[in-house]
C-alpha cells in the first residue's frame, strides 16, 4: 500500500489527466464525480479516525470503570487497532477472557457486554451516519456500500466500497440523463 501511495502522489496529476479522458462523459459530469469520489474518500478517512477515536475511549473508559491497569494505554492501542482490520476487539476480547479465567466474572461479563455491545457496533453504526452526512448518498446505500466493501476488499472496502456505490449511481445518474435528453430530442 506505501509502495502504491508513493507513486499515487509523485504521478497523481498525470493518473487523474488519463481518467479525465477515459470517463465517457461531458467534462462537467466527468468533474461532478471526480469531485464526489475525492469528498467520499475524504469522509471514509475522517469517519475511521473519528470511529477508531470512539472505540479507543470508550474502552479507555471501561478499563478504567472496572478497575483495569494503564487504561489510558489501552484506550489508545483500542484506538490504533480500530485503524487496522483487526479492530479493537483484540484488546477488549483478551482482557475479558482473562478476567473470566481468573474468577472476576462479573468484571469479564460486564466487559464482553460493552465491547460487543457499545465498543464493536460504534463502527456499524457511527461510520454510516458520518458518512451520510458529509457525502450525498443516502444511509442505507452507505452502510450496504461499506458492508459489500469490507466483503470484498477486506478493510480497504471501507474506503472502496462507497467510492465504487459513488461512482455506480454517478454512471447512472450520468447515463439516463442523456438517455432522458435523447428521448426529448426525438419527441421534439
Amino acid at each position: 500500500m506505501l509502495f502504491a501511495l508513493f507513486f499515487f502522489f509523485r504521478d497523481g496529476d498525470a493518473i487523474m489527466a488519463v481518467l479525465r479522458q477515459a470517463l465517457p462523459f461531458e467534462s462537467e459530469q466527468s468533474e461532478r464525480m471526480i469531485t464526489q469520489a475525492g469528498e467520499l474518500i475524504h469522509a471514509s478517512v475522517f469517519a475511521g479516525f473519528v470511529v477508531a477515536a470512539l472505540q479507543g475511549a470508550l474502552g479507555g473508559i471501561t478499563f478504567a470503570l472496572l478497575g483495569l491497569g494503564a487504561p489510558v494505554f489501552w484506550g489508545v492501542v483500542m484506538a490504533f487497532a480500530a485503524l487496522l482490520p483487526v479492530g479493537a476487539g483484540v484488546v477488549w476480547l483478551p482482557a475479558a477472557i482473562g478476567l473470566l479465567l481468573t474468577g472476576s466474572v462479573g468484571r469479564g461479563v460486564t466487559l464482553l457486554v460493552v465491547g460487543t455491545g457499545a465498543i464493536g457496533l460504534v463502527d456499524n453504526f457511527l461510520r454510516p451516519l458520518l458518512l451520510s452526512g458529509r457525502t450525498q448518498l443516502n444511509g442505507l446505500l452507505v452502510f450496504v456500500s461499506l458492508l459489500g466493501g469490507i466483503s470484498a476488499f477486506g478493510f480497504l472496502g471501507l474506503v472502496l466500497g462507497p467510492v465504487i456505490m459513488a461512482t455506480t449511481i454517478g454512471m447512472f445518474d450520468a447515463y439516463t440523463k442523456d438517455r432522458r435528453t435523447i428521448s426529448r430530442s426525438a419527441r421534439g
